[in-house]
Parts: C-alpha cells; sequence; structure tokens
C-alpha cells in the first residue's frame, strides 16, 4: 500500500511539474528528411512519402517549403534539380500555385503539396508534426504558416537559421524551436554561447560540426541534437553512442 501511495506521489508529481520535460525529450526520435525516402528517391517531399513513412513509424517530418511566384509556400526542396527530377521538365523560375497544383496532380512522379494541402494531411494523421526548412524569408513563411495552423501550431516545429529569429518565432506562438546550423559560419564557441541564451527544442548540425565534438558540448548542456542525414545504422550508432548526438535525420533508416 505504501509503495502505491509513493509511486501515486511521483505520478502526479511528474504530471504537475514535469511533463513538459518527459514529453519533450521522448518526443526527440529520429527525424524523415524531406518526408522520407520512397523507392530508393530522396528529396520529395512527397504525399505518397509522408504517407508511406508515417506508416513505418515516423512521427516528425522534416519538409521543405518554396514560394510559388505569387507568394504561396509549396512543399518543395528547389525550383532547379529537385522540380526537373520529379516533374520530368526545367523552368527558369518559380511557376504560380494554380500551375503546380496542376502538374503535381498530373505529371509529377509524386504528388506534391501545397501548405493548405499538408495542413489537411496533418489533420488526418495523429501525432505527425512537421519541422520546416524554409528556403528563403523564414520568418515570413513562419507566420503563414502559423496563422493557417491557428490552434494546432504545436504540431509544428520550425528550425531557425540565426539567432536572431529566434524571438519572433517565439511572439508567433511557437514552443518549440530548433536551430540548424547549415548556414551558419561562424566557430563553435559562438554558436554555444548563443544557444546558452535559448530555450530550443534541439540544435541540428551538418556531419562536420558533429565529428568536431559540437554534439558533446550541447550534451554537457542538456540540449538535445540532431544531425543530417545519416543513412547508415552503424554511423547513426557512433553519432549517438560516442559523439554526443540525440537522434538523426535520415531518409531510409527506420524510426527508434
Amino acid at each position: 500500500m505504501l509503495n502505491r501511495i509513493v509511486i501515486s506521489i511521483l505520478l502526479l508529481i511528474c504530471i504537475s511539474g514535469g511533463w513538459v520535460f518527459f514529453s519533450d525529450r521522448d518526443a526527440r526520435t529520429r527525424v524523415a528528411h524531406a518526408a522520407g525516402g520512397i523507392s530508393g528517391d530522396t528529396y520529395t517531399n512527397s504525399l505518397e512519402a509522408l504517407n508511406l513513412n508515417y506508416e513505418k513509424g515516423f512521427r516528425l517530418f522534416e519538409i521543405d517549403f518554396n514560394w510559388t511566384s505569387d507568394g504561396a509556400l509549396v512543399c518543395l526542396h528547389d525550383w532547379q534539380k529537385s522540380f526537373e527530377r520529379y516533374f520530368g521538365r526545367s523552368v527558369k523560375e518559380p511557376l504560380e500555385k494554380k500551375i503546380f497544383i496542376m502538374l503535381a496532380g498530373s505529371v509529377a512522379k509524386y504528388r506534391l503539396l501545397t501548405l493548405d494541402e499538408l495542413v489537411n494531411w496533418l489533420d488526418q494523421h495523429p501525432g505527425a508534426r512537421i519541422v520546416t526548412d524554409v528556403k528563403s524569408q523564414n520568418i515570413k513563411a513562419l507566420k503563414i504558416i502559423s496563422e493557417k495552423m491557428g490552434h494546432d501550431l504545436g504540431r509544428v516545429i520550425p528550425q531557425i537559421y540565426c539567432p536572431s529569429e529566434y524571438q519572433t518565432a517565439i511572439e508567433m506562438g511557437y514552443k518549440k524551436i530548433i536551430w540548424t546550423l547549415y548556414l551558419d559560419r561562424r566557430f563553435d564557441e559562438d554558436i554555444v554561447k548563443d544557444v546558452a541564451k535559448m530555450n530550443l527544442f534541439a540544435v541540428t548540425m551538418p556531419v562536420e560540426r558533429a565529428k568536431r565534438g559540437l554534439g558533446k558540448q550541447f550534451e554537457a548542456l542538456g540540449v538535445a541534437t540532431y544531425v543530417h542525414t545519416i543513412n547508415n545504422n552503424k554511423e547513426a550508432e557512433r553519432y549517438i553512442q560516442s559523439l554526443g548526438i540525440t537522434e538523426v535525420y535520415t531518409d531510409f533508416l527506420p524510426p527508434n
């Protein structure tokens, strides 16, 4: 009886005072890069990839966003190589939203989505969350996404690219934020100082920074980390077990 009482008290403490910490820790699972790989293809950001990798057990999906010529957000890595690879043609500049939708539904190898369609997909897939990777005008995009998501904004984890974007994202209502370092060219020690000033969900880094031991520095601070993009089990284990990395972005490794 005493043991049951003690356990009940501990559970109440966890729920009332520590639930955010534990739920955050448990949520830092493997990320499906660009919606995850499908049939050997990567960077598709497609409906088919989302559905396949959701069925495999992924719940965190990194999605690339790009702008159409009329200012809409679509799930596309770039208008050059990726567009040509999956649409079978090249374009000199971004297309209008309506033309993108038409081509995505007719000639594209996969069904690439608009932001509105991605929001609809989230509505139909409990537990799924999106990690954003916006190729330009990140703050503008995060504002539009926050307005589209409304009360479900907690299902979006924005990536920021510099410390100055952090407070702006917080003021928009985002609760969990990832700082991705692939565009940052500063020294590791300067990045560590900036991270110490923020309350981040995680820091994501290229393999070069992880190999230098940056993950170990953040591990000592209690900050979760990801490295991208890893598609080899032994390599993933080395980063996680030896280099202080919490988890990986991946195309093809099964979710943990």
